[in-house]
């Protein structure tokens, strides 16, 4: 089959979390058919980091969902590039209306027998798993893409020069849900400690909507802290974050960019499963909350944000994980 696809439509999805565990499918696609061109349909975080693949010839972006008139257009549009392959992960009507010029397509629902087995599956292996009737091997492992740029990699050496500490710890307290924010005054106790025993210097990021959180955290600190939040374009925090000692996160985008880098990630959960949501890296520790009611992967707590699960979480425990994680890459450096 491999030597009759020569050109392949790729739907991913539309956040940067979500984006960066589909790309495993983009590495598989790009090994097993080495001749096929690659389109990808993407949420607007997609862009930077698809068009950086070597096998992507364009990217387009979806920035809301279409109306009836413009996936009309769209459908026409796409029929006439003829591709030979539609993976789809965002479960559209896409392929069905194209009607893939080999017949094949996939579909992003599982059987409900398959989704039932494989509730706790990692997302990302999730998304693996729809491709195996479709590709001539399956990969052993799951490999991330990310873009790496020269430009990026010297603006990193530069920002970091003013973190010159012995370790490097980078912190996201931010989450576009309340919910998966573990209190910004607990980051700042972890960091102070951190930065107190390690000699660690101490970097917050995040996107702009993350400014607020960062400041509150900044606020009560102790130690000298690097703001960088609102700063960086993917490119440029890729190249920053593959820099890092340590990476202490709430469940939310940058944690699958520490685990798709291979860096010590410390992983706080809240509401969601972290089985499926949580870091792969070599180094890693995820810490959520001892509460029957989760992972409830809700948007709302009946206890509200004041109560919510993701506070019975200590400052101590998350020391004591941050910490075995810096023992442990300092003792197999």
């Amino acid at each position: 089959m491999s030597n009759n696809v020569r050109s392949i439509l790729f739907i991913s999805l539309s956040n940067l979390g979500d984006i960066i565990l589909t790309t495993p499918v983009l590495v598989s696609l790009s090994c097993n058919y080495p001749e096929a061109a690659i389109d990808v349909i993407a949420g607007p975080s997609g862009k930077e980091i698809f068009e950086g693949h070597p096998r992507v010839r364009s990217v387009w972006i979806r920035t809301k969902r279409p109306s009836l008139s413009e996936r009309i257009r769209e459908v026409i549009f796409l029929s006439g590039k003829k591709y030979d392959l539609v993976v789809d992960l965002k479960n559209t009507m896409l392929p069905l209306l194209l009607r893939a010029a080999q017949g094949n397509y996939i579909r992003s629902m599982w059987s409900a027998a398959s989704r039932k087995n494989n509730r706790s599956i990692h997302k990302s292996m999730e998304h693996l798993m729809k491709l195996e009737d479709f590709l001539p091997s399956r990969a052993e492992t799951i490999s991330f893409y990310l873009p790496i740029d020269p430009i990026n990699e010297l603006k990193a050496e530069s920002l970091l020069k003013g973190a010159p500490g012995p370790k490097r710890v980078i912190a996201f307290p931010g989450s576009k849900s309340h919910l998966k924010r573990w209190p910004a005054s607990k980051y700042s106790r972890v960091l102070d400690h951190l930065a107190a025993k390690y000699e660690a210097s101490l970097i917050l990021a995040g996107d702009i909507s993350d400014k607020a959180v960062n400041d509150e955290l900044r606020s009560n600190m102790d130690h000298e802290v690097l703001d960088i939040s609102g700063k960086t374009d993917i490119s440029l925090l890729t190249s920053l974050v593959k820099r890092m000692d340590l990476m202490i996160t709430n469940d939310s985008a940058p944690l699958h960019m520490g685990s798709a880098l291979d860096i010590p990630v410390l992983a706080i959960f809240g509401p969601s499963d972290e089985k499926k949501y949580g870091p792969l890296s070599a180094r890693h520790v995820t810490i959520s909350p001892d509460k029957d009611c989760r992972p409830c992967n809700s948007a709302l707590c009946a206890l509200g944000l004041e109560l919510g699960c993701i506070n019975d979480i200590s400052v101590e425990k998350v020391i004591e994980a941050a910490e075995s994680l810096l023992s442990r890459e300092r003792d197999s450096a």
